[in-house]
């Protein structure tokens, strides 16, 4: 069930990235984490990218970014 948790999460963080909407640690403090190095660490386990990289990429700064699914 906690997986579940963490993945529901982190899914609606990325989801929440898009461009024009809020930085990366607004998006993680909006999901309930308190340290953005720890929502850091946590995404890229799960998508094995920081998301930094992703945030780039859908503002225009990475031609393309390939990421793992959960």
């Amino acid at each position: 069930m906690s997986d579940y948790i963490w993945q529901t999460r982190l899914q609606n963080c990325r989801r929440n990235s898009e461009p024009g909407r809020q930085t990366i640690t607004d998006v993680a403090f909006s999901w309930g984490f308190s340290s953005s190095s720890h929502f850091s660490r946590v995404f890229r386990k799960y998508f094995g990218i920081v998301p930094s990289a992703i945030h780039r990429a859908q503002h225009g700064g990475l031609p393309s970014v390939v990421t793992r699914q959960l």
